[in-house]
């Protein structure tokens, strides 16, 4: 297998992961929660089911809420799987998600993430992370420990291997991506 961790820091736009001495400055939902970073690896290399990620912490924050952004790979990528972590606040989502290559559509999928508080799951999305506890930023007691807040690994499948150096993002923003990483077979 040969696995290219994709480079998202350039469209981060959200702080959803924080400490207890960070946590005003996060917030994955409009109320202000965000999920503890403690058993999270940020800026370094990570593995999950044999996969490796890289979960990117910048001034900006850690993810990607999906505003129909386009991530413009260095280089063109060939695929058989694309890996993603993320997860949807508010519900069950799921979004289409476009393969480019020189700007012409290759392929169209369905990303779909659970709501990160989800007991059970909608979607057939691997757990990765779970926290006992959410941060929340507007209230006095800010650990809610009645929320165990969930990043999920969602996987594409292309029936065959595709070649692609764009990847477009669909526009909803309750659903957030951490991480993304490209699998070709062998």
């Amino acid at each position: 297998m040969e696995y290219n961790i994709l480079d998202l820091k350039k469209l981060i736009n959200n702080k959803g992961l924080a400490s207890e001495d960070n946590f005003k400055s996060a917030s994955l939902t409009m109320s202000g929660s965000s999920i503890p970073n403690d058993k999270i690896p940020l800026n370094k290399e990570f593995y999950f089911n044999g996969i490796p990620f890289y979960i990117t912490e910048t001034e900006k924050g850690d993810n990607i809420e999906l505003e129909g952004q386009i991530i413009e790979l260095n280089e063109v990528i060939s695929s058989n799987y694309l890996y993603i972590l993320g997860l949807s606040v508010y519900g069950d989502y799921f979004e289409d998600i476009t393969f480019l290559l020189h700007n012409e559509i290759i392929k169209k999928e369905k990303l779909s993430f659970n709501d990160y508080l989800t007991e059970e799951p909608f979607f057939t999305n691997n757990l990765v992370f779970q926290s006992q506890f959410t941060y929340n930023n507007i209230s006095n007691n800010f650990k809610n420990k009645l929320n165990k807040p969930i990043i999920w690994c969602d996987k594409i499948t292309f029936k065959k291997n595709i070649k692609y150096n764009k990847i477009e993002l669909g526009d909803n923003p309750c659903m957030h991506i951490f991480a993304m990483t490209s699998v070709k077979e062998n």
